[in-house]
């Protein structure tokens, strides 16, 4: 679950119901593991890479500690 209530809501768009096909495939976000379109989402650019996120919380924490988000996740035992 991530911090934001409304992920990729354009704040103009009145519709809630209404479809916009992204003008990118769509992308996870490194922090909450969302689906993200990336014509919408906040970025941040990291060693060159740009990443995208559902909301600028994520984008926050990601610009933080980078390489928490990262990593590869390691697996519960």
């Amino acid at each position: 679950m991530c911090c934001c209530s409304k992920p990729n809501k354009d704040p103009r768009d009145s519709t809630s119901m209404t479809t916009v096909e992204p003008t990118r495939p769509p992308t996870t976000d490194p922090v909450c593991g969302m689906t993200v379109d990336p014509a919408k989402a906040p970025t941040v650019e990291n060693d060159g890479t740009k990443f995208y996120f559902c909301c600028q919380g994520c984008a926050t924490k990601f610009r933080g500690d980078p390489a928490m988000y990262l990593q590869p996740k390691q697996a519960a035992h």
